[in-house]
């Protein structure tokens, strides 16, 4: 499948996702309860308050993360194919993105079970633990992979020599010299 189509049928899913999140009868309450003994405080309810939505958020985060990787692919698409080598690491940045992601939704489901271990990892609770050391990291590998084959997968050096040479020839064709003028 060519990256745009993939890119719109992406889109049309995410906006589906939407759409169905939009027509649920059930609304989830944000707001949670009053606390029985603590008048100013709320707490957040029972699990089933996720039941409905919990797999929607799920299926619209895995879309996002494909979307993402499906546009930077895009981007790195040259003469319309991808660059030997960038589309195993996109493929494998997909994998480890979505299984750290699917963790993420997994530990927030397990934390919000009733008598659910509610152990700190690195001082957080186990989902944001996720978050913070999981989700947020991971798109500095895919800017250290573009970083590092830029040369190879974005623009070569005997491109940057052609594009200069024309450049030279077309300043030369309207008589223009290096020293000044705009052109």
């Amino acid at each position: 499948m060519r990256i745009p189509v993939a890119i719109f049928a992406i889109l049309v899913a995410l906006c589906a996702v939407v759409l169905v999140l939009w027509t649920l009868d059930e609304r989830p309450d944000s707001r949670g309860v009053d606390h029985p003994v603590h008048e100013t405080m709320r707490q957040g309810g029972s699990t089933e308050r996720h039941d409905a939505v919990l797999p929607w958020g799920f299926l619209y985060g895995l879309l996002s993360i494909v979307l993402f990787l499906a546009v930077m692919a895009l981007g790195l698409r040259r003469r319309g194919r991808l660059p030997a080598g960038s589309g195993r690491a996109l493929w494998s940045g997909l994998a480890l993105y979505a299984l750290v992601f699917m963790l993420l939704v997994l530990s927030y489901r397990g934390y919000v079970e009733p008598g659910a271990d509610r152990a700190l990892f690195g001082s957080f609770p186990r989902p944001s633990a996720w978050m913070l050391y999981g989700i947020w990291p991971l798109p500095l590998l895919f800017t250290l992979l573009y970083m590092w084959h830029f040369d190879r997968w974005v623009i070569s050096e005997d491109e940057v020599a052609e594009f200069e040479r024309l450049a030279a020839e077309s300043k030369r064709e309207r008589g223009c010299d290096d020293a000044g003028g705009d052109g």
